[in-house]
Formats: C-alpha cells, structure tokens, sequence
C-alpha cells in the first residue's frame, strides 16, 4: 500500500546477459541531446512500435537507452501480451501500456496492482544510488489521456517514474514522479524521517503532448535535495529533507505503475533517457531535445 503523502551504476555488457542465458529483447542507441528548444506536440498515430515479445513472452531483462534492464510487466509471465512494453523501430522511444487485467502485472504483484516498469535493479547486480552525492536524471515523456477519467478518479492514481527504496523499508518511492487520481502531475518524496511522504508539487499537465523532466536529487535519510525542471522550469526545490534509507537501497524505475488499480487502460511513452548518475544536466533544462520520430 503507498504510503499517505502530507502536503508541503555498473552496466551488463550484451555478451554478460548472454552468458547468463538471458535473451535480449532489442537495442537501441543511448540517448542523444538535442541542441534546439523544442515546444510540446501531439502524438499521433504515426508514432509506431514493435513488439518486444519473444517466443511469446517479453525477456525479463532488455536492453534500452544504453543500458539493461529488468521488466516488471504482464508480458514475462503471460505469453502473447503484446501490449504491455513496445519499443520503436529505431530505439529512441518505449511505450508502456496497462489494462484493467490481473494479467497487467508483475509475477510478484498482488492482483489488485497494475504494472508495466522497467526497474534499474539487475538479476544478479547489487548496485543501487549512492547516498549523499548529486545526481542527475532526465527523460521525455507522453502520457496518453485516460479512456476513463471518471473511473480513475474513483482510485488512487500512479506512478510513471519512481527512485525506489529496497524492501528494508518497504519498497516505497524515495522520489516518485506521478499522476493524481484527478490526473495532475505529482511529485513527492519520502524518507526514513518522513515515512509518510511528502508531496513537494501538485498541478494539472497536458496528456496527449510531449514533456521534458530534468531532476538533480540528492538521497540522503537527513539532508536530502531534489529539485526538478519540468519543460524547462524549475518546479521543485527542497533542501535538507529525508529523501531515502540510511542503507542506501534505491534504483530507478520507469513505465506505468498504479497500486490501487486502473479504470480503462493507461498507456506512456518515454524517450531521450537518462540514468541517475553524477553527470550534470543543466544544459538540457534549456536546450531540451525534440520528441524523436522513431
């Protein structure tokens, strides 16, 4: 259950994945910055992706944006759920999609959970965030209009990009970037001396038209920061708050993840990604890169 919010890196080589009797499900090229301002577009239907199932099922490690990852979603469990992760034909965008089906989760969900992640922590790779040290992550996004926005507000909303926290605190965000049940844009933190959370900024954002997020957090249990830039304005900025666990457990993770259910189906699209890490990104939040075509 996520907890109520008060108001206020090592890389697996291909040949290692191979070793390991993992599949890849598809490449593709790290993310490229662009040089130009671009202004929010609508999708369209010419925005098209293909399948990321193999012999049926989607591998639970692929690789995308440069780096491997985990798959937290129906389609590693249920054979022929081509909906739930598809990646576009050049690599430069991912798409996640969830029904109303207790076949929209991970093997490890309970059936009320709806959920089509990729998840930073590896099979066999114990590397998590550092605590205590500036790090920076980016990433393009679209979240497409619910089909059922009444039902939706009946629920909790989700999460469509979370810094988690390991289970020794009980797996809940240290910095979560989500959806309301009314459909505002949320950002909210949570740490070992504010348990419950914090929501740090609420307010409505377009669906259907592409936004460009930019964050520098620091996790730290006592004297944690985030500030984030949302299509280039700064939106949060927090200073010495907990953000995190003492044992330092927490990794990124992406998609569509909603633990009280969904109403309909709910579908996201990512692009231009970039892991956490120490290089800094303060040049994008200015000049940031165009939704890629493909």
């Amino acid at each position: 259950m996520a907890p109520f919010l008060k108001k206020q890196s090592n890389v697996f080589s291909a040949a290692l994945l191979a070793a390991l009797g993992i599949p890849l499900a598809c490449t593709a090229p790290a993310e490229s910055q662009g040089s130009d301002n671009c202004s929010s577009g609508s999708a369209n239907g010419s925005d098209l992706y293909r399948s990321t199932l193999y012999n049926g099922y989607t591998p639970r490690l692929i690789e995308w944006a440069g780096r491997p990852w985990r798959v937290n979603a129906g389609s590693t469990k249920i054979a022929g759920l081509d909906h739930s992760v598809r990646i576009s034909p050049e690599g430069g965008k991912i798409r996640f999609e969830i029904r109303d089906s207790n076949n929209d989760n991970s093997r490890y969900d309970s059936d009320g959970v709806r959920r089509a992640e990729l998840s930073g922590s590896l099979y066999g790779d114990p590397a998590r965030l550092p605590n205590g040290k500036s790090l920076w992550g980016g990433f393009s996004f679209r979240h497409q209009a619910w089909n059922d926005p009444d039902g939706m507000r009946k629920l909790q909303g989700g999460v469509y990009g979370q810094i988690h926290i390991g289970s020794t605190f009980g797996g809940s965000p240290a910095v979560a970037f989500r959806r309301s049940s009314t459909g505002a844009f949320r950002i909210s933190t949570r740490g070992e001396l504010d348990p419950e959370g914090s929501i740090r900024f609420e307010a409505p954002l377009s669906f259907n038209a592409s936004h460009d997020l930019v964050y520098n957090v620091v996790l730290h249990p006592r004297a944690g920061r985030l500030k984030v830039w949302l299509d280039g304005e700064l939106v949060t900025d927090v200073a010495n708050v907990s953000i995190g666990h003492s044992e330092a457990e927490s990794y990124w993770n992406f998609g569509a993840y909603f633990a009280r259910g969904i109403s309909g189906k709910v579908v996201s699209e990512y692009a231009n990604h970039v892991y956490p890490a120490d290089k800094s990104l303060v040049e994008r939040i200015s000049a940031r890169p165009c939704w890629p075509a493909s």
